[in-house]
């Protein structure tokens, strides 16, 4: 059951009577035993006063206090005689009991504490307490002088105690009288003033909470106290309720009316904003997926005080750099630059320039995690945030790296044809004044050897003669340079082994006079013993093997190491070196050393004919890497040059493989072998000098010549004479060349047999000519025993030549 106001009224004031009236009974209980106690204190005291004034007089007659018999007597009829006193002594001033109301403690000692001297002393009376009782002590003297000793009047606590006690019950027993009549008047005013009307409220408040209709005014109330005030507010609250209550049933219906159409337009407008969301998530897809798989590398950043930091990049970006994508968000943008990247990014602004908005297309160095560099095109927009404010910017990168090399290798290719083209100009040059020098040096390199042939051993003519052909053979070697250099030279190509050219080579004359000049000079060779062979020519490699170590010599002019080293090597890939080496495999020969190097302008002409900072006269004529070039390309090779300024100089060729036998060398061919019969040999040549040599060395083979300076004279003897054989020169001045002579040779004498001479290489005319039926091709100037070989072995072939006539 629930506490009502009124009961917690009651209970709530009946503990505060009761604390009230426990409280008066215990400070008036107090109050009357300080008063019954300083009453019976008094009463002693004067008890005591009485007896002392009996012993001042005893002891005014002189009589001492020891002497005074019978004075327990009094102290025992005081005793008897006084209500509420429990005993009298007398005690001396030492604390020995002189008499006492119970003679038994007659002779006892008490202790005397030193304030109760001190106060006796000064005649004063003093109360204790002793255990259950409270001692009036009066002191005594005779005289008013001496002090004797001391009286004590004795009596209970507990009489004081108990007095205490009853007083208390009895106030207790009132108070709780007047304390239960006080609750039971307080209870009936409480029923009638406001547990009554409380319950009044409290009805009418739970009829409007269950909202029924039969709710009826509190009026009747009609107190002007509290109650009554709250009743009459609450009736203005229910009359204020049920016009608020009609109202609201008024505009219930308008409400729920109101309500419907809301909850239609809201419904409408959900499904709208759900198809909206549904579109910006289609939309964030499809740009997420145009995000992760654009061509280009996409990177989002944000503008930090110490740099751009990446805040989002597409898979493109991280598929090249090759780093995670957790490991590029939060990094610097400028740590997947190159050094060089980082710098132009620095000095020219371009980070602040983007966030201006006037950034424009600019090539950036991207650098990989392993290291390698990617060219990229980089456009670079502001990004802003929903309030407009830039924070960063919204970077492209086009990978141009196959661009860029594509371009590099268009560059490299050109230099290469104009280097070509240049090389090819001036081979042009060479080669025409080599065809000059050849007919002049005719003379000087077959009359000595064909003068040798006629002269005895013991003429004092054959040692000038010899000094002759050798320089003739010298003169010789540079025309043929010249020609390696026009690529015209005669290309007679066996298969060889590079390790034996090296060898014949270190083992020359050429070499000792080289290291004669350079006597601090050391060479290592360090030769591949299973090295393959490559098709070619012995004179030309040999050349280029001698021209190759002179200039390392002379790149080393305080003596120094060079080391030659050959090796078999296979591309798998074209590699790009100084020139572009297709696949496959290759001998490689690699010359080194240790000298001055080459600058890096000088290296693209070290090619050129005549360009040398050697010195002239001593090391040779400007042609050498020239030389080395030509062959080089006769022999389909490729040619890597790497050298650096102080540093040295490293120059490998790489020659084709054959896997034919290696030739064998051919010993010297005794002159009877080819001798002729007196066979009649038609010389076509434009030269006087060249027709005559030829004739020379024909007659002294025991041929019969005729000789003609074009190729229509050439004609025109053959309509009447006959030929066993013709000489015919390949190039003529005027007139037909020896292609079109031979042509025309064929229609009037179809398998007429024709050895060609020059002093050019072999060429795509030559070849058609040889279609035609024309035997062997041979070089100018001539030997004896080239020129009679050629003729022996065409003279010997048993075919009869029936080429076809071209017109």
């Amino acid at each position: 059951m629930p506490a009502t106001i009124s009961l917690k009224i009651i209970v709530v004031t009946m503990v505060v009577l009761l604390l009230t009236l426990m409280g008066s009974a215990l400070g008036t209980g107090m109050l009357f035993s300080k008063e019954y106690a300083r009453a019976l204190e008094s009463r002693a005291l004067a008890i005591g006063q009485s007896l002392e004034s009996q012993l001042n007089r005893l002891l005014n007659l002189n009589i001492p206090l020891q002497d005074l018999s019978g004075f327990e007597n009094q102290c025992k009829a005081v005793v008897d005689r006084f209500e509420g006193i429990s005993y009298a002594m007398v005690v001396e001033p030492e604390g020995r009991i002189l008499f006492h109301s119970t003679p038994a403690k007659h002779g006892r000692s008490l202790d005397v504490p030193v304030e109760l001297k001190t106060a006796l002393g000064d005649n004063r009376p003093w109360v204790r307490r002793v255990g259950p009782f409270y001692e009036a002590i009066i002191p005594i003297f005779n005289g008013m002088v001496d002090y004797q000793g001391t009286l004590h009047i004795g009596f209970p606590v507990e009489s004081i105690n108990a007095k205490i006690r009853g007083l208390l019950i009895s106030s207790s027993i009132i108070g709780m009288i007047i304390a239960l009549y006080s609750v039971l008047v307080l209870f009936l005013s409480l029923q009638s003033m406001v547990t009554r009307p409380l319950k009044s409220l409290i009805a009418l408040m739970q009829a409007i909470r269950e909202k029924r209709s039969e709710i009826q005014s509190s009026k009747i109330i009609t107190r002007k106290d509290e109650i009554g005030q709250l009743t009459a507010v609450f009736d203005g609250l229910m009359q204020e309720l049920n016009t608020s209550r009609s109202e609201v049933e008024k505009h219930a219906g308008h409400l729920e009316t109101l309500v419907t159409r809301r909850t239609e337009q809201l419904r409408h407008a959900n499904h709208e904003l759900l198809e909206e969301v549904k579109e910006r998530h289609e939309a964030e897809k499809r740009f997420r997926e145009l995000f992760e798989n654009a061509p280009v590398m996409y990177v989002i950043t944000q503008n930090q005080p110490g740099g751009p930091i990446v805040t989002n990049c597409n898979g493109l970006f991280t598929a090249t750099i090759g780093y995670e994508r957790d490991q590029i968000i939060g990094s610097k943008l400028g740590n997947f630059y190159t050094h060089e990247s980082r710098k132009q990014m620095l000095l020219e602004g371009g980070y602040e320039r983007a966030l201006e908005g006037t950034f424009i297309s600019e090539e950036r160095q991207l650098l990989t995690r392993e290291g390698r560099v990617v060219d990229t095109l980089l456009q670079a927009v502001p990004q802003s945030d929903s309030s407009g404010r830039i924070i960063g910017t919204r970077a492209m990168f086009l990978d141009v790296t196959d661009r860029r090399k594509s371009e590099s290798e268009k560059k490299e290719l050109l230099a290469r044809l104009q280097r070509a083209e240049k090389l090819e100009s001036l081979g042009v040059l060479a080669g025409g004044v080599a065809h000059d020098l050849n007919n002049i040096l005719s003379g000087i390199v077959s009359y000595p050897e064909l003068l040798l042939m006629q002269l005895p051993d013991d003429s004092p003519l054959r040692k000038p003669m010899l000094t002759i052909q050798k320089a003739g053979d010298k003169a010789a070697e540079i025309v043929q340079d010249l020609l390696t250099l026009a690529r015209r030279s005669v290309s007679t190509r066996q298969v060889i082994n590079i390790n034996d050219i090296i060898l014949d080579y270190l083992s020359s004359p050429e070499h000792a006079k080289l290291l004669s000049f350079h006597p601090n000079l050391c060479i290592d060779i360090h030769l591949d013993q299973q090295l393959l062979n490559i098709s070619g020519s012995p004179i030309h490699i040999r050349k280029t093997i001698m021209n190759l170590v002179s200039n390392a010599a002379e790149a080393q002019t305080d003596g120094g190491q060079i080391i030659i080293t050959t090796y078999n090597h296979n591309f798998d890939l074209p590699q790009m070196g100084y020139e572009q080496i297709r696949e496959g495999d290759f001998v490689a020969l690699e010359i080194s050393d240790q000298g001055c190097g080459i600058p890096k302008e000088d290296l693209e002409r070290i090619f050129e004919p005549f360009y040398t900072k050697k010195v002239m006269g001593r090391s040779g004529t400007g042609l050498g890497m020239a030389v080395v070039w030509g062959t080089v390309q006769d022999h389909q090779g490729y040619i890597d040059v790497r050298s650096q300024p102080d540093e040295g100089t490293t120059v490998v060729i790489y020659f084709p493989v054959t896997r034919m036998p290696r030739t064998r060398n051919q010993d010297a061919i005794p002159v009877s072998q080819y001798t002729g019969d007196g066979q009649t040999i038609l010389i076509v040549d434009d030269i006087k000098e060249q027709r005559e040599i030829a004739a020379s060395i024909l007659q002294r083979l025991n041929y019969a010549s005729a000789s003609v300076s074009s190729g229509e004279e050439a004609i025109a003897y053959l309509q009447s004479h006959a030929a066993d054989l013709i000489l015919l020169d390949m190039i003529m001045g005027q007139g037909m060349d020896g292609l079109e002579t031979y042509r025309k040779i064929l229609e009037i004498r179809p398998g007429q047999k024709v050895i060609i001479a020059s002093g050019y290489a072999e060429t795509e005319r030559v070849k058609q000519l040889q279609k035609l039926g024309a035997g062997q091709y041979i070089k100018k100037p001539y030997t004896i025993e080239a020129i009679g070989m050629a003729v022996k072995n065409e003279l010997d072939s048993s075919s009869i030549r029936t080429g076809e006539v071209q017109g």
